[in-house]
């Protein structure tokens, strides 16, 4: 079984406008769970991978989400929270979008024991576990650290795609592969990196800290992947893309890889076509020929530097 851990899922309202005035009527509005933890989850469900969803929840919004995860079928538990979830409002206009997120809940220390004692029971019947997300909260961030460090004593694969103090706290616990962008090895270094060379440099500091795949994104063009041993280029080439990479995508590409015992290089090829298939605005229709095909434009290459 594949854990998804986000600690802070959000209840998200799109309104597709064509333009904002005083009173307004939506053209389209969507509706639901969300955050990168929730929508692995629907990945990882449709690729016919065991998953199951983990974090805190609260309110009227937390049973919301608790509704909408039950009716799609995907096995969860969350830790329950006095506060509200969080919910975000994004408008979106022909030229831009206006996001209103809401207050993040209140975590106590007890709530953050309560937690630790629920996953740790999660962790007897998991194989891979995948922490994402993107909280502002120290708290939160902070239980990143135990999230790893007590998979890795029980000898469970950990995945993460974290930002800002989410990430620094991970790397302490050294976790199996990161995937990060450049902004983020600037947010931890606080350099500017223009050129590949020094991408690596500072990728390999990460590989030093105990990690044993850093995978760096560049977007469209691929990524660098970096091990203790050797370092990559994942390559896309002729690829009609429809979507923008998403990183949560990626990740589950990735563990549904390690979850089936696939070869490295199968590994970050799954894992980057996952990451260009515009898949959570389909309403979870995926198409595997769509993944497939993708893949065959990808190349991975030994890279010298």
């Amino acid at each position: 079984m594949i854990l998804s851990i986000d600690l802070n899922p959000i209840l998200k309202r799109k309104y597709c406008l064509e333009k904002l005035e005083e009173l307004n009527y939506a053209n389209e509005a969507i509706y639901g769970a969300g955050g990168e933890g929730i929508e692995i989850a629907f990945l990882l469900k449709a690729l016919n991978e065991e998953v199951f969803l983990s974090g805190f929840i609260g309110g009227v919004n937390g049973n919301h989400i608790h509704k909408e995860l039950m009716f799609a079928g995907l096995p969860h538990e969350y830790y329950p929270l006095r506060d509200e979830t969080l919910d975000c409002t994004i408008i979106q206009l022909e030229d831009r979008e206006i996001i209103i997120n809401s207050k993040e809940p209140r975590i106590t220390r007890d709530d953050m024991g309560g937690f630790i004692k629920l996953y740790n029971r999660f962790l007897n019947d998991t194989s891979l576990v995948c922490c994402l997300g993107n909280n502002t909260s120290e708290a939160l961030n902070e239980l990143y650290f135990d999230i790893i460090a007590n998979a890795n004593i029980k000898g469970i694969k950990t995945l993460v795609s974290l930002r800002k103090d989410g990430f620094k706290n991970s790397l302490k616990a050294s976790p199996y592969l990161v995937l990060l962008e450049k902004e983020d090895l600037e947010e931890l270094t606080n350099l500017q990196l223009d050129y590949d060379y020094e991408i690596i440099k500072v990728g390999l500091y990460i590989i030093e800290k105990g990690v044993k795949v850093a995978i760096i994104s560049q977007g469209k063009r691929g990524s660098l992947v970096l091990t203790t041993d050797n370092v990559f280029r994942v390559s896309v080439s002729e690829v009609e893309k429809e979507a923008e990479l998403n990183r949560g995508y990626m990740l589950g590409g990735f563990a549904t890889a390690l979850s089936r015992g696939y070869d490295f290089e199968m590994m970050l090829k799954l894992g980057q076509s996952c990451g260009m298939v515009n898949y959570y605005e389909l309403n979870q229709q995926l198409d595997m020929s769509h993944i497939k095909r993708i893949m065959t434009y990808i190349e991975v290459d030994k890279f010298n530097y």
